[in-house]
């Protein structure tokens, strides 16, 4: 998932992608921009930053746009990163928003769990999004609920709350078109 922005009058674009286990930040500034350094900030909650680099001397060209790249090595695992460019004097760019899921020890990951009828999901580790399709069970490993095949990585639980469900632990089980068994796990509701 890649995040795009470029709405700062000295940035002809700014984004942002997940690259191996890292969050790589590409920007550009237009032609006539310069400034004395540029701060990159981070939040996990879009309010509070914290500078995570910094790019120091004068950026920027009087005559050819100029690009840029920064490597978060350590980003926020499974949640929203909210990214900031501090362009000097010239201010602050528009906040980019991007998730790095870390698929190093689960297969899936349901957010936020516990889980709410009205945003949760479970993501999982499909890179090619080939057809799944969502088994749910309940405490005792009674099957509840089957989504239909769909070419995802990312299932919304909201049809699965549209019944009335009772409070307590569901079991997921995620299988590919032959019904193999490609990710589970549990949430809490």
């Amino acid at each position: 998932m890649d995040s795009y922005s470029q709405d700062h009058f000295a940035l002809q674009n700014f984004s942002a992608f997940v690259k191996d286990k890292t969050v790589v930040l590409k920007w550009t500034m237009k032609p006539g921009n310069t400034c004395f350094g540029i701060g990159v900030y981070r939040s996990e909650d879009k309010q509070t930053f914290d500078e995570i680099g910094i790019i120091g001397g004068v950026c920027g060209s009087p005559d050819q746009a100029v690009n840029f790249t920064f490597v978060d090595s350590f980003p926020i695992k499974n949640r929203p990163n909210y990214y900031r460019l501090v362009l000097g004097l010239l201010g602050e760019s528009q906040i980019l928003k991007i998730t790095y899921y870390d698929w190093e020890n689960t297969q899936s990951i349901t957010i936020p769990n516990p889980a709410d009828i009205y945003t949760s999901r479970i993501i999982f580790k499909n890179d090619d999004e080939k057809e799944a399709v969502l088994f749910i069970y309940d405490a005792l490993g009674r099957y509840i609920y089957k989504s239909g095949f769909e070419k995802t990585n990312d299932f919304s639980l909201t049809d699965f709350f549209r019944n009335d469900r009772y409070r307590g632990i569901y079991y997921f089980e995620i299988k590919n078109k032959e019904l193999k068994t490609i990710s589970n796990g549990s949430f809490v509701y």
